[in-house]
């Protein structure tokens, strides 16, 4: 009970949708009760007093589920300490097969107590391994303050709720209560604020100013702290910390989120993106295994591409005989052509059978061979009257120059 009280009288970063869920478990007569019911304790889900973890390859997901408090005993219903919380992300960020770690939160916030020194705390950790939070469903008021903390804000969809920036205080006053009790307590005390806003009695206008300004103070910290986190212009805070619980789309424009995605999206998106860095931290950290491994692939390309050069190489050389032999049947004869083929095949040029005195032996003419022979280059030449000259670049030579050139020297033959 003692743990309740001291929970309930506490100054809150939380949603006021959310204190006002809270509240309706604990204050007398809830839950059909005449006395104060207190949260339903269970049995802690982990006895290692960690938050539930789930890892996706080297992504670990810390869920962080519930309303904010700064410790517990127990394992309340509903409930998440910032302790705990703690020790899980330290034993993640410890773990050597964790490169990232994802705050998967549904909060509404929380105390105070406890809040800005986990906050502070994962924001000293962002160096040492990537961290991200995902507002899955509500992270509002502490809930926000500690996902800022990672600078990495998600949201799973467009309606998740975020903000509600601020600070808030519940002050109730049991002296009509008390009254029908016949109850009349006094509180003893040294200091004038010593029991200013205590529930006996009704809140005076000093201890409301008194209260009010530990409040601001606790603010002002809260959104100074929410700017540096995130690189927010604290001058324009009024946009963006005056209290107001906004979905993801509004929280995107002012800066409190940087993205819309799922959890399989977000997880998806870290992991590309860590081995992209995994990849720049080898060429930084073993530069010359890295040149070795540049080397050895650009020298696989470029015998892969001369090989490939070759085999054209190879292939127009052979057209090219086809074409030559083609001509050289149409020009001198089968006869001559059968016996050229094979000093072709061999890679013998007209020019060298020239300088051999080579003269390959015709069989009788049929009539007409000589005019259609005088036909076809009359022709052939007609395509190309320039005919291929001496000193020409071979790149602007064309494809017909070069065939006219072979069937000159191939009519250089002595016949």
């Amino acid at each position: 009970m003692n743990e309740l009280l001291q929970l309930m009288s506490g100054v809150w970063a939380i949603s006021e949708e959310g204190l006002h869920s809270l509240m309706r478990r604990v204050r007398p007569g809830a839950q059909g009760s005449d006395s104060p019911a207190m949260l339903s304790f269970t049995e802690p889900e982990r006895s290692d007093g960690l938050v539930p973890r789930q890892d996706y390859g080297r992504v670990a997901v810390l869920e962080v589920y519930g309303t904010l408090v700064k410790r517990t005993r127990w394992s309340w219903s509903g409930i998440a300490s910032y302790e705990n919380i703690r020790a899980s992300l330290d034993a993640a960020m410890a773990d050597s097969g964790v490169d990232a770690v994802v705050l998967d939160i549904d909060s509404p916030g929380g105390n105070v107590d406890g809040c800005k020194e986990l906050a502070d705390h994962v924001f000293s950790l962002r160096e040492r391994k990537p961290i991200y939070a995902l507002a899955n469903g509500t992270m509002t008021s502490g809930a926000q303050y500690l996902g800022a903390a990672t600078g990495n804000v998600y949201a799973s969809s467009p309606t998740v709720r975020v903000g509600s920036i601020g600070v808030l205080a519940l002050h109730t006053d049991w002296s009509k209560w008390n009254d029908m009790l016949g109850i009349s307590p006094t509180w003893l005390h040294s200091g004038r604020f010593k029991v200013m806003g205590n529930p006996d009695e009704p809140l005076s206008e000093e201890a409301s100013r008194y209260l009010q300004g530990n409040l601001d103070h606790t603010y002002n910290i809260f959104l100074a702290d929410v700017a540096r986190y995130l690189g927010l212009d604290p001058a324009r805070s009024a946009d963006w910390a005056d209290g107001r619980v906004l979905d993801a789309e509004a929280g995107l424009e002012l800066g409190l989120v940087k993205g819309i995605m799922t959890r399989q999206e977000l997880i998806a998106s870290i992991q590309e993106e860590a081995m992209t860095k995994t990849a720049a931290q080898l060429r930084n950290d073993y530069p010359e295994a890295v040149q070795e491994i540049v080397n050895s692939v650009e020298a696989k390309a470029k015998a892969d591409a001369e090989r490939q050069n070759g085999e054209a190489v190879a292939a127009a050389t052979a057209q090219g005989r086809d074409e030559v032999m083609t001509m050289v049947g149409a020009v001198l004869g089968d006869a001559a052509k059968d016996r050229l083929e094979p000093l072709m095949a061999a890679g013998v040029t007209p020019e060298q059978l020239v300088a051999i005195g080579y003269t390959p032996e015709q069989t009788e003419a049929k009539a007409g061979d000589e005019d259609a022979r005088a036909a076809i280059l009359d022709q052939l030449k007609a395509q190309d009257p320039a005919g291929v000259k001496a000193g020409a670049d071979p790149a602007s030579i064309s494809a017909e120059q070069k065939l006219q050139a072979r069937i000159d020297r191939i009519g250089g033959l002595k016949i």
